[in-house]
């Protein structure tokens, strides 16, 4: 009787400890069964261990040796975007202008670590930025409703419009904002409880154009899109689990601080993208500038006065990173220079 409760004790225990981590495998896209080298023009949501298509062709971003330019990190043709923890992440559309024919919306799904037990709280969460756009032309639009979405059982890949079963309106977690934000990962925390015994999470947007708030937040030359960025995808019984830290390894700088959040706002920089100067308007307190490239090298640096007016006609069309360094911190903005 004493070893039977032991053996009791001991699987109740590792249900525990199975509960209480992050049920999403490779949350953070850092394993790979295929490093997309020699892949030109595609890198497959698949390349990324644990993952799978289950609409159209969202994308795996990731450094490698010798890494196919079109889906390196930071810097790939979608644009400039450090991860929000290692050195890799998805990259999905989750809307095209109905001129081209509506909403191409692409998912991408995983198996979980294990089944979700019915009427029990989850807490999920994920990271989410917005594309700079497609070899240096910008996105023109912004959505919301990026979600993620369960399935008892396995979602088959489907493209076209057969894949419009998916695209029903529907998901268990998703946000009413719209993302505009193209330099800071936006993270979207929920919690839920599981109605069925879920097996398998997707991410993307699930709704189509009429139930999505889409905004044009670009009205120049540009591609009529939006696309985004995903990475630290977690779903666990333990709301700290998915209070993940970030630990970015881009090459350029370091997880953005609060500093930055709170006072980002403060600085204007126009126009962007741009193509003989572009201006700051910055805070009282900004002591220098520096303007860097793609591999962190700095370019032009200066002293910055409230207004203050950059030439960069001589630059090749490419990703910056303007940085401003205050006498609290370091505030950080894309630059996007297009002649």
């Amino acid at each position: 009787m004493k070893k039977i409760s032991i053996i009791i004790s001991f699987f109740f225990l590792a249900s525990i400890i199975t509960a209480q981590q992050n049920l999403v495998p490779n949350h953070s896209f850092e394993i790979k069964d295929t490093c997309p080298e020699n892949t030109y023009p595609d890198s497959p949501a698949h390349f990324a261990k644990d993952w799978f298509e289950i609409r159209n062709s969202p994308d795996y971003f990731t450094v490698c040796n010798n890494i196919n330019p079109n889906y390196n990190v930071p810097n790939n043709s979608f644009g400039f975007q450090c991860p929000a923890n290692g050195s890799s992440y998805l990259g999905l559309y989750t809307f095209v202008s109905p001129s081209l024919n509506g909403c191409v919306n692409e998912l991408a799904a995983a198996k979980l670590n294990d089944s979700l037990i019915k009427n029990t709280k989850y807490y999920i969460s994920y990271k989410v930025v917005g594309s700079n756009g497609i070899i240096g032309f910008p996105m023109q639009y912004a959505t919301s409703k990026q979600g993620m979405k369960l399935f008892t059982k396995k979602p088959t890949f489907i493209t076209g419009s057969s894949g419009d079963i998916y695209i029903n309106n529907f998901s268990q977690i998703y946000t009413n904002q719209v993302i505009s934000d193209t330099l800071n990962w936006t993270t979207i925390k929920a919690s839920f409880t599981a109605d069925s015994n879920y097996k398998y999470v997707s991410i993307g947007s699930f709704f189509d154009y009429a139930n999505s708030d889409t905004t044009k937040v670009y009205n120049g030359n540009g591609i009529n899109s939006a696309y985004y960025y995903f990475d630290d995808i977690c779903l666990s019984t333990d709301s700290l689990i998915c209070n993940i830290n970030i630990q970015t390894q881009c090459l350029i700088y370091t997880a953005l601080n609060d500093y930055n959040k709170k006072n980002s706002e403060e600085i204007s920089v126009h126009p962007n993208p741009c193509n003989e100067y572009f201006y700051i308007k910055g805070i009282k307190n900004t002591l220098k500038w520096e303007l860097l490239d793609i591999e962190s090298n700095t370019i032009q640096s200066g002293n910055v006065s409230e207004y203050e007016s950059i030439r960069i006609n001589d630059l090749p069309e490419s990703v910056y990173v303007l940085q401003l360094y205050t006498d609290k911190g370091v505030l950080r903005k894309k630059i996007i220079v297009k002649h």
